[in-house]
């Protein structure tokens, strides 16, 4: 496969700046941008995705990434894009299929199985979500697994005080998730609750 070009690079990591600031719209336009001048490269179209996720436009989001994933079957953040969509637009069980779909393709990949554990846990299927946090944390004994994968699931099990716990984990190892915190649609409820307000705090994303 051909490098993307370097401009094109530039552009999606300023697009991810900008939603990370709060600034979707914005993002979006560069990212798009980015995508004229290279029509063809996967890691643009999924960032396009991304920005209409973060922009709250998920029907448009799910229909980007789902374009990008028959042509990128093995594209981990298109799975997770496309899940996070569909679960904010109210549809977990597609959702679910669709990251039981990337797992067939994949593999075990702990993003993925945390992004299972989550939807199964929304969906009240508590036992499953059980079984995939078991099977992160007995994973993490022999590898580096970041604790908020852990969150993600106890997140969607409506743990909330547990969530919030292993998120400062989180911050203390510096997730790549942090800097999301602040734009993420998945929070927009909890923006007035005390333990986010603690945790946009200490992990520096109120800045």
């Amino acid at each position: 496969m051909n490098a993307v070009p370097v401009p094109v690079l530039v552009q999606h990591w300023y697009a991810l700046f900008l939603c990370a600031s709060g600034r979707p719209d914005e993002a979006l336009q560069v990212a798009r941008r980015a995508h004229t001048l290279d029509p063809l490269s996967l890691t643009v179209q999924v960032t396009v995705g991304r920005c209409l996720y973060f922009g709250r436009r998920f029907e448009e989001a799910i229909g980007v990434l789902r374009r990008h994933l028959e042509r990128s079957p093995d594209s981990i953040q298109g799975y997770v894009t496309l899940y996070r969509s569909l679960r904010l637009r109210g549809m977990p069980g597609e959702a679910l299929q669709e990251l039981e779909r990337g797992i067939n393709v994949i593999g075990r990949v702990p993003l993925l199985l945390a992004c299972a554990g989550n939807i199964h846990g929304q969906l009240g299927q508590r036992d499953q979500a059980l079984a995939l946090l078991e099977e992160l944390r007995l994973l993490a004994t022999r590898r580096h697994v970041p604790s908020a994968y852990q969150a993600e699931i106890l997140f969607g099990m409506g743990e909330l005080d547990e969530t919030f716990r292993v998120w400062d984990l989180a911050v203390k190892e510096r997730s790549g998730w942090i800097p999301f915190l602040r734009c993420d649609p998945a929070w927009d409820q909890f923006r007035a609750d005390p333990r986010y307000i603690a945790l946009e705090r200490i992990s520096g994303a109120e800045d």
